[in-house]
């Protein structure tokens, strides 16, 4: 007898006696559902269509068409009331806020950056 022979022999029994905990715990799970689903079978009514439960009716309105020439302009007290979003207050000015943008859209894109090997 091998040396080898001793490990290979123990790793069959472990995947055998793992296999059959498997089997057996699927087994079980079959065994124990299956009453259950037989009697929620024999509950349901013996037609063929399902039966929706009956519940507080729902009302839902048919939908509007609003032609956007005929609204009304905003005035500017309306404009001041919902001011625009303002940018990231990261310290920088309007300007160098610009350039950075505009770096970002002309340069690589970002997930590419390459470091230079070290040779």
């Amino acid at each position: 007898m091998s040396v080898i022979a001793g490990p290979k022999r123990l790793l069959c029994r472990w995947r055998r006696a793992n296999a059959c905990r498997v089997v057996t715990l699927f087994a079980l799970g079959l065994l124990i559902t299956t009453p259950q689903t037989w009697a929620a079978a024999d509950q349901l009514p013996n037609s063929s269509t399902p039966s929706a439960t009956k519940g507080e009716a729902l009302f839902v309105p048919p939908a509007r068409q609003v032609v956007l020439d005929d609204l009304s302009q905003a005035s500017p007290s309306q404009l001041a009331a919902h001011p625009a979003t303002l940018r990231p207050r990261d310290g920088l000015t309007d300007e160098q806020h610009r350039a950075l943008k505009l770096k970002q859209v002309s340069g690589p894109p970002s997930h590419l950056h390459l470091q230079a090997s070290p040779d």
